[in-house]
């Protein structure tokens, strides 16, 4: 029995943390016995994420340790001297508590895996390699990384998951990694079937209320257009401006943190007009129950697109005149028929055996 240490430091849930899921599930356990830290025990809905992680076969694990912080005062005065220098001591103390946290484990870690990105992933990278533990980084965002973190990343040992080809050309063009591309899984068999007639056509926008999402561009473009629903399906703060449109918008909802799958059934199209993603899971499940697509063109939409049967699949620039003219031009589907094509790319099956066959080749 080989233990694998998941490490994942974002702040809420979304589709890496379903895809997490997923292989936390379906994990073999005679195998392998998963132990699972989340630097933040986020609520999932009623419940939180250490919850839902016990119930999938996960051991939790829980930190004494404290993070080290700056004072608002110092924070302040490191800004004005240097943003660099602010960022370099900030990740000092992340770092410091990788060291304690990794050094402070009760048990033998033969494996840790990480499920974010470099960007905050890098403190765990370098105490992994100090105390010689092996450790796979799941690159599951792109993000930009500072000079001096690829510098370090240069230094270290680790192995790598993309999530979409794009991400690991992303990634590439900075380091030297692994060309290890898996694609999250997709538990999702659907028939064809009717529609339920609505008095307008419903547009799912389900993305969690960050700048980057698109929201601001998405609102605009909604004014006065009359006859389609645009169900917000996330959490959050918006602008001041959009909460406007959002007020004076009969048909604009939010609908908070809700079960996607129920609402995915109900709509026409699924919309994402994020700046950049790893990937795109929302889109791949709205193909999965059959839905329409609306998306701005970050470059890894177009692997979806080309590995969907392409119908009702709309990539336009991200711009609010281009996006309301399409708006204006939408027409509702009457039948919704699940993407088989996508549906077999995107196997559970596939994703276990390649992460599971990575560890095998670790140990």
């Amino acid at each position: 029995m080989k233990n694998i240490l998941y490490i994942d430091t974002g702040l809420e849930y979304g589709g890496g943390t379903k895809s997490f899921l997923y292989l936390l599930e379906y994990l073999d356990k005679t195998q392998y016995k998963p132990f699972v830290f989340f630097e933040n025990n986020y609520k999932v809905g009623d419940k939180f994420i250490s919850e839902i992680i016990k119930e999938k076969g996960g051991e939790f694990i829980e930190s004494s340790i404290k993070k080290t912080k700056h004072s608002k005062i110092k924070k302040e005065f490191l800004r004005l001297i240097s943003k660099k220098l602010l960022k370099q001591k900030e990740f000092e103390y992340k770092l410091d508590f990788a060291r304690k946290f990794l050094s402070n484990l009760n048990f033998k870690v033969d494996i840790i895996h990480l499920n974010n990105h470099f960007g905050t992933n890098l403190e765990y990278i370098i105490a992994a390699n100090e105390l010689n533990i092996k450790v796979i980084q799941h690159l599951r965002k792109n993000s930009m990384l500072d000079k001096w973190k690829i510098e370090l990343l240069k230094t270290q040992k680790f192995n790598t998951i993309s999530i979409s080809k794009t991400t690991n050309q992303f990634y590439k063009n900075l380091l030297d990694i692994d060309k290890n591309i898996i694609y999250n899984p997709f538990l999702i068999d659907i028939k064809p079937y009717k529609k339920e007639k609505t008095k307008n056509i419903q547009i799912l926008f389900p993305a969690n209320y960050f700048k980057n999402k698109g929201h601001h561009i998405v609102l605009e473009a909604m004014q006065e257009i009359s006859n389609i629903d645009l169900l917000l399906a996330g959490s959050g703060k918006l602008d001041s401006n959009s909460m406007n449109i959002i007020n004076k918008h009969v048909n604009i909802k939010e609908l908070g943190f809700v079960d996607l799958d129920e609402w995915y059934r109900k709509v026409d199209y699924v919309m994402l007009f994020s700046e950049n993603e790893g990937f795109g899971r929302v889109i791949v499940e709205g193909l999965l129950y059959g839905c329409g697509i609306i998306s701005s063109n970050y470059p890894a939409v177009y692997e979806i697109y080309e590995n969907s049967n392409q119908d009702n699949f709309y990539i336009i620039n991200r711009q609010k005149k281009e996006l309301h003219n399409l708006l204006k031009n939408l027409y509702p589907l009457e039948y919704k028929i699940p993407d088989q094509k996508i549906k077999n790319i995107f196997s559970l099956d596939s994703y276990i055996q390649k992460i599971e066959n990575l560890y095998k080749s670790l140990l």
